[in-house]
């Protein structure tokens, strides 16, 4: 196996099996319980997992790079933010479309009443906060850990290995609804199909902007998508 090679499994390893079931372990007792603390806790946890990320992956493959470097970005002009909004309803038809096909295939086994985890616990806080860490800062640490952060330890990959890498990556921390084997599956391959579209955007622009807008737009929509949901029920 070529060092490039060995370097990417590596970093999705350790992903898979230290950072991710730490972040789960760590979000899924707040998800599920819900409450007016879960946005202050999410805000903390969020940075606090992608810092661990970010040190694991400098320590172990002694990147140079720095936490001030991360985060410096261009500034947002109007091409990125048409760029995030095209890229916004291109996830939403994706999204909506793999929704129908997974559900038409796997109707008889699939717990339609069961929302996502995470949902369930934003959906329990007061509807300002709901948008406000679930559509715009959770979005924002995430393009910094799986999009930027990822590329940045693995700059010289081709560009489909880094997509596909961060999509994993990205993926592995939306394990939810664990009581359902196919509602799990469910909620991570649509992480996975969305992480694609995000980091085939970062890979093109070299920026989170885009990704960014992209990413706060689409949670923001389906978040009060299920505030009408909650309302009509």
């Amino acid at each position: 196996m070529k060092k490039e090679q060995l370097r990417l499994v590596s970093i999705y390893l350790l992903w898979l099996f230290i950072v991710s079931p730490l972040t789960v372990a760590l979000f899924s007792p707040i998800i599920k319980n819900g409450g007016i603390n879960i946005a202050l806790i999410g805000i903390l946890l969020a940075p606090l997992t992608y810092l661990l990320t970010f040190y694991l992956y400098k320590f172990i493959f002694k990147s140079k790079y720095t936490l001030k470097n991360l985060f410096t970005e261009p500034q947002i002009n109007r091409h990125y933010i048409k760029k995030g909004i095209l890229t916004a309803i291109i996830v939403l038809i994706v999204t909506f479309g793999f929704n129908i096909l997974y559900f038409s295939i796997f109707k008889d086994f699939i717990n339609n009443n069961n929302r996502a985890d995470n949902v369930n616990g934003l959906l329990s806080i007061p509807f300002s906060l709901t948008i406000l860490t679930g559509g715009i800062i959770i979005p924002f640490i995430e393009e910094i850990v799986f999009r930027k952060g990822i590329k940045e330890v693995m700059p010289n990959s081709k560009p489909l290995t880094y997509i596909i890498i961060s999509s994993l990556i990205f993926s592995s921390v939306h394990i939810q609804n664990v009581e359902n084997l196919y509602n799990m599956i469910f909620y991570i391959m649509g992480a996975f199909i969305d992480g694609l579209i995000f980091a085939y955007i970062y890979e093109k622009e070299r920026t989170i902007w885009p990704s960014y807008i992209a990413h706060a737009l689409y949670n923001t929509i389906i978040l009060l998508i299920q505030v009408c949901l909650v309302w009509k029920d």
